[in-house]
């Protein structure tokens, strides 16, 4: 027998009612009125709101059919890796260069700015053992040759030691390299050139320099809009070419203690140089080649000019969500919400989902252009908020959206007072 004294044990029973009644399955829970405690009561209730939500998600699509489609958008960011392999765009590792760690290492390790690794190397083109600290190859180096309104066309000081050097190395390419001028007379500002070296394997180690990337520039100080151009044309074609290593000279700087007519300003170059770096779809290894043979206080104002340019446009960057190729990624990221959303209310069959994924890419990507006029100078901050309000509102309002129709604007009754 059953001892009197002992504690009653809450007797629960959980009873469903009539599906065809209620229209879904619900459940009462019945218990004992001795010895009931709230929080397991409280747990019995949450489980039933589980399996009530569960039934509501899965009364058009089965769970395996939730899984299967829930593999779409990172099936599509693993295409979009695969052809451009980078997670980060931008990544700061150290703010400033610093000329004794130059001095030292004669290489510094500034980040990752829109996909690239970012070096400053200290080089002289004349050293017997220039760019030998270079890791990997194909290098190209980016030369100028000036033009003028006459089209007349001036290489610069880089491309006559860039043929000095290849006289002995590879006489083929120095005839070749000596008719640039003629080959870019007449060309217009911030063009770039292709121009591939054939040195012997057996010198290779004495200029480790596989092409050259020539740009155009204009016989004048006002050189900016035409820099910009040329280096982003320049990295853009190093990415159509196995081109691992860019070295990207000092161009139309020097010391001579006096300025020239084709001289640019230290903060004008390393400014316009850092906005005209484009995203690349495959990282490259960008060196901001310094010249060794310049006097230290003028090292000083280069390098002060260098570090105050990568504190502004780079480090910006990198304090805002910098994952590369943000806006499509988030689009892709925002579909896995929408597919769910989309499913509570609709069969996920192949023409279905179709549907809904070329929709949302359409919608998602298209509305850049958008946030982009209405966030036309606020913060990146702002702008990244606007994109994700506008991204979350999207993804769990589509299967509301698509059901306007703008012809029930004009079918509602008119209502005219007499």
């Amino acid at each position: 027998m059953r001892n009197s004294n002992l504690p009653r044990t809450p007797k629960l029973a959980i009873l469903p009612f009539n599906r065809q009644e209620s229209g879904g399955c619900r459940f009462t829970v019945h218990q004992d009125p001795l010895g009931v405690r709230p929080s397991s009561l409280n747990g019995q209730r949450r489980e039933v709101l589980a399996v009530q939500l569960l039934e509501k998600i899965t009364r058009r699509n089965s769970i395996g059919r939730f899984a299967i489609v829930s593999a779409i958008p990172f099936f599509l960011l693993a295409i979009d890796f695969f052809f451009s392999p980078i997670w980060i765009d931008t990544h700061v590792v150290r703010f400033d260069t610093g000329l004794n760690d130059l001095f030292q290492n004669n290489i510094v390790y500034l980040g990752i700015f829109r996909g690239n690794d970012v070096f400053v190397s200290l080089d002289d083109i004349r050293d017997p053992e220039y760019l030998v600290n270079l890791e990997g190859r194909p290098t190209a180096l980016v030369v100028s040759v000036f033009v003028s309104p006459d089209d007349k066309a001036v290489p610069g000081a880089l491309v006559s030691a860039v043929r000095s050097r290849l006289q002995h190395i590879s006489p083929d390419d120095q005839i070749r390299l000596q008719n640039i001028s003629e080959q870019l007379r007449g060309s217009n500002e911030g063009r770039a050139v292709d121009f591939p070296l054939h040195i012997p394997s057996s010198k290779q180690a004495e200029f480790p320099v596989d092409a050259l990337l020539v740009i155009t520039l204009p016989y004048s100080s006002e050189a900016k809009d035409a820099l910009r151009e040329g280096i982003r044309r320049a990295i853009l074609l190093a990415e159509t070419k196995p081109v691992l290593n860019v070295i990207i000279p000092c161009i139309g700087i020097k010391w001579q203690n006096s300025k020239g007519a084709t001289d640019t300003s230290l903060p004008v170059f390393f400014n316009t140089l850092f906005n005209a770096i484009p995203v690349t779809s495959h990282p490259h290894r960008l060196y901001l080649s310094l010249y060794k043979s310049w006097p230290t206080f003028e090292l000083q104002d280069v390098i002060s000019a260098l570090d105050s340019a990568w504190q502004s446009t780079p480090a910006e960057e990198a304090a805002t969500f910098p994952i590369h190729h943000r806006d499509t990624r988030l689009v892709e990221l925002f579909l896995l919400p929408c597919l769910i959303s989309c499913g509570m209310l609709a069969r996920l069959t192949v023409r279905n989902v179709l549907i809904i994924v070329i929709v949302f890419l359409s919608i998602g990507v298209g509305a850049k252009t958008a946030i982009d006029l209405i966030t036309t100078g606020q913060s990146p901050q702002l702008k990244l908020i606007i994109q994700l309000v506008y991204l979350t509102a999207l993804s769990v309002g589509l299967p509301f959206i698509v059901k306007w129709n703008p012809k029930d604007i004009f079918e509602e009754p008119i209502e005219v007072d007499c």
